[in-house]
């Protein structure tokens, strides 16, 4: 079962890393768009995404290795449900290998800082 979360661990914490990148460069127009809210609350909404992505991750990182040796998952018939053909293929053959995890300052965001901070 661990391996199943790690798996999962790794999709997740991908996931995070692409909404990260997503939000460094989208971070670069922030200051042409001003304050206006909605783009404001579009950007924090993808830094909030991009933050429970990680933290998600980080559960299930954390999670995998204190499970009984004994438990099994079905991660094949599982995968099934998965309508995204890489994505399913990635989760019904886990392999057992740590979670990449993003950097401690990832997901910080500063919309309105000094540059020079």
């Amino acid at each position: 079962m661990s391996d199943i979360l790690r798996a999962v661990c790794r999709e997740v914490a991908d996931a995070g890393q692409s909404a990260c990148g997503l939000q460094d460069t989208l971070g670069c127009f922030v200051p042409a768009l001003g304050q206006q809210d909605r783009a404001v609350e579009a950007v924090q909404a993808l830094d909030l995404l991009t933050q429970q992505l990680q933290g998600v991750a980080a559960f299930l990182d954390a999670l995998a290795p204190t499970l009984p040796t004994g438990w099994v998952g079905d991660a094949a018939a599982a995968a099934q449900a998965v309508t995204m053909s890489d994505l399913a293929h990635r989760l019904g053959r886990p392999h057992d290998s740590p979670c990449r995890m993003g950097s401690e300052d990832a997901g910080a965001l500063d919309l309105f800082g000094d540059d020079d901070a």
